[in-house]
């Protein structure tokens, strides 16, 4: 199942990343100056770590539920299932490369920092997942 996650991890990356450099600009750069170069670069690896993020944010969401804890938002309380918490993933993360995408078309600077903002705040959230599933573990080694 983990092989499987991270295939389709680095399928949606690639994809995200080649349909981002159709969006902005071929994939030879040499006739741009450096500071364009440096924020489509920057643009694309935004691009391509929003799906990562959301796929382990999702997969810290599991071992949380798994741990005891229970998912409280209703919105992805009906996809804590494998398979429907890693396809909400998917597609979370492709609406916000849609939305950073459309954002980037005029305000590039903005966008890659829309992105980075997102990007740290579900790796906070995975992270705070990842606390509570410790928590409940040893919660759950102590009562034995």
């Amino acid at each position: 199942m983990t092989r499987w996650l991270v295939c389709a991890g680095t399928l949606a990356v690639l994809l995200s990343a080649r349909g981002g450099a159709a969006q902005t600009r071929p994939a030879v750069y040499y006739g741009l100056p450096l500071d364009e170069r440096v924020t489509t670069s920057a643009f694309l690896i935004t691009y391509g770590t929003t799906y990562m993020v959301h796929v382990y944010e999702g997969r810290t969401t599991l071992r949380a539920i798994d741990a005891g804890a229970r998912e409280v938002n209703p919105l992805v309380a009906p996809f804590t299932s494998r398979p429907g918490m890693f396809a909400f993933s998917v597609a979370r993360a492709t609406a916000i490369n849609a939305a950073v995408g459309s954002i980037g078309k005029r305000h590039k600077f903005w966008a890659i920092g829309i992105g980075a903002a997102l990007n740290y705040s579900y790796l906070y959230i995975a992270a705070r997942n990842n606390t509570v599933a410790a928590e409940m573990y040893r919660q759950r080694r102590l009562r034995r």
